[in-house]
């Protein structure tokens, strides 16, 4: 699902035994993915086995994945929101501010793309400005104008609100992005819905056992949740994964550089008052 600047090899069995965050007080154990079965002794994900079945194992198709989410209640508007950088993907958060991965190297005269494909971009917004995190693998774009200004029928999908919880491990999530197929294509957006099975202090998890996953271009994608309202958030900006495509795939957590992007964005994204 481009090439990116740092596709890891993780290994196939989940290493750690949980995550400790900055406080000591919450940790979230880890679900152990081995040979990439799902254990026995923890209750399936819910929607797990009606997504694989929705996911299939079509030919083509992005490392396993859908043309449409079969997870998250996105609108086509939202869809749309899911754009591309050229090399990588990245997602509108925001009237004119759009989130990816900092390794993607994003350059100031870059553009952020809307539509199904390279091939058939509806039309590209160009940059404003570009705001590379410090430490985190995380780079916030500010467009020269609103997205509705181009296209009437798009609408951000904001950061989640708040912090990411335990209660998330287990669960399942939905990503999308614009990188490598199964058959080596690129530039067409597709999506995955995967479990979650680790929520460490920076980043969070999920794991496609073997079935789906992320892969070289995807990088910048949007790990995508609802909130308690049933409404679709982005959790997280994909980091790093899997050499196989079809494994474990780590994200950036948007809740540990909330702060970060509410100072660069004015106010107009993030969420104030947790860890910068």
């Amino acid at each position: 699902m481009g090439e990116i600047a740092r596709w890891v090899v993780l290994a196939s069995v989940v290493l750690g035994s949980g995550c400790y965050f900055e406080d000591n007080v919450d940790h979230c154990d880890e679900i152990y993915i081995v040979d990439n079965k799902w254990p026995e002794s923890t209750a399936a994900a819910p929607g797990f086995g009606s997504a694989a079945e929705a996911i299939g194992s079509t030919p083509g198709q992005v490392q396993g994945g859908t043309v449409e989410p079969s997870l998250i209640p996105l609108s086509d508007a939202q869809i749309a929101a899911i754009g591309h950088l050229g090399n990588c993907t990245g997602t509108l958060i925001g009237a004119r501010w759009v989130l990816t991965a900092r390794h993607c190297q994003v350059a100031d005269s870059g553009s952020f793309c809307i539509g199904d494909s390279y091939d058939t971009a509806e039309t590209c917004i160009p940059f404003a400005r570009v705001y590379d995190h410090g430490r985190a693998d995380v780079t916030l774009i500010e467009l020269a104008d609103e997205a509705r200004a181009y296209m009437s029928d798009i609408e951000p999908i904001p950061m989640l609100a708040g912090t990411l919880g335990c209660e998330y491990v287990g669960e399942m999530a939905e990503s999308a992005g614009f990188g490598a197929s199964a058959n080596v294509e690129f530039g067409h957006r597709y999506f995955t819905a995967e479990p979650i099975v680790a929520i460490m202090q920076e980043h969070v998890a999920i794991h496609g056992l073997g079935v789906q996953g992320l892969c070289r271009g995807d990088s910048g994608a949007p790990l995508l949740v609802t909130d308690d309202a049933g409404a679709p958030r982005v959790a997280g900006v994909l980091s790093n994964g899997h050499i196989s495509c079809r494994e474990r795939d780590e994200f950036w957590r948007v809740d540990q550089v909330s702060d970060w992007a509410a100072e660069k964005s004015g106010g107009a994204v993030g969420t104030a008052g947790l860890r910068p």
